[in-house]
């Protein structure tokens, strides 16, 4: 409709020029009020050609939905067929490429860890220290090998929330950040903040019961939340980094998303998975660097995808991914 009224308006100015130019126009000369600060096309195909007055631009913006959205799709290319119970896909501009019962909420296990490290990022400066208590390490699990007493910088602790998805990092971090029950309170008010429209977190790990819930629409604008802040997205494409605690202490950390060595153009997601969730993982990665076999750059659009209630999750993600850049033209614009 809209490029039919674009020809329609443009035949308009036509016409009001050569009407002008034979005294047709009331008062011999154009409209002499002042232009309006917004310019809209008539809603009907009928509507009047005078308007819009002939000195008016016509801001591109209103064309936006007459133009064939990005990245096309490439015809006779199947639909693809996961297992997982839900996932979603989605570009840097917000164009859906694929949902699978992308709306239920369902458990995210440690894809929560991502909301943790936004929120501490708020509350703490990078340097701040944290310490690992003994109760932080009583949390199950023992992925970042932390030790009761000794103490990380903020940095060094979200480090193991990301990588190695330390559970004990992730109540240290709550509790030097305002301590647990503030924390997890301000979880779901984040949640909100970010976009997130059906989530509800009841701990800064995953861990269940009763375990934290949301979308696989959620959990995709969780991490296009993370990769925005350039330190979270830094963390995310390390595949292991190595750290030294206030006293001494070193710690390697390894991340547990082994998509990144497999898919040329990562940026990196994040992990999850308990009995109750299966495995989910969200994970975001340039195109056009895959296409071109090369590292992702900064201006390069991204496409985000979700994978929630998988018994693979590596394996639907990357199923995934290779399906999207062989259903969809990648091409430059």
């Amino acid at each position: 409709m809209f490029s039919a009224l674009r020809t329609i308006t443009l035949a308009g100015l036509l016409l009001g020029i050569v009407m002008w130019s034979y005294g047709m126009i009331e008062g011999g000369a154009p409209h002499s009020g002042a232009p309006s600060s917004e310019t809209s096309l008539p809603q009907e195909a009928e509507a009047s050609f005078s308007a819009i007055p002939l000195h008016a631009t016509l801001p591109e913006a209103l064309f936006e939905e007459s133009r064939v959205p990005w990245p096309q799709r490439t015809e006779g290319t199947p639909d693809i067929i996961l297992e997982s119970r839900a996932a979603y896909a989605v570009t840097s501009e917000n164009r859906e490429l694929f949902a699978l019962n992308a709306d239920e909420p369902l458990p995210i296990a440690s894809i929560t860890k991502l909301l943790t490290a936004l929120l501490v990022l708020d509350r703490l400066p990078l340097e701040a220290p944290v310490p690992i208590t003994l109760e932080a390490i009583q949390i199950e699990g023992d992925s970042a090998r932390l030790s009761a007493g000794e103490t990380l910088s903020a940095h060094d602790a979200i480090l193991a929330l990301l990588l190695p998805s330390s559970n004990d990092a992730a109540f240290a971090l709550a509790q030097a950040a305002g301590g647990l029950s503030d924390f997890v309170a301000a979880l779901d008010t984040k949640a909100q903040t970010v976009g997130m429209a059906a989530a509800h977190f009841t701990n800064p790990h995953g861990l269940a019961p009763p375990g934290n819930t949301a979308t696989a629409k959620d959990a995709a604008v969780l991490l296009r939340e993370a990769i925005r802040k350039p330190i979270l997205r830094d963390m995310l494409q390390q595949a292991q980094v190595e750290v030294q605690s206030k006293d001494g202490r070193r710690h390697l950390f390894e991340n547990t998303d082994i998509l990144l060595s497999r898919l040329p153009g990562a940026l990196g997601g994040k992990t999850g998975y308990t009995l109750e969730s299966q495995g989910t993982l969200v994970f975001a990665f340039s195109p056009m660097a895959a296409l071109e076999g090369r590292q992702a750059q900064p201006e390069d659009a991204v496409v985000i995808t979700a994978v929630l209630g998988s018994a693979d999750r590596f394996a639907d993600t990357e199923a995934l991914a290779r399906w999207i850049l062989q259903a969809y033209a990648w091409q430059e614009r």
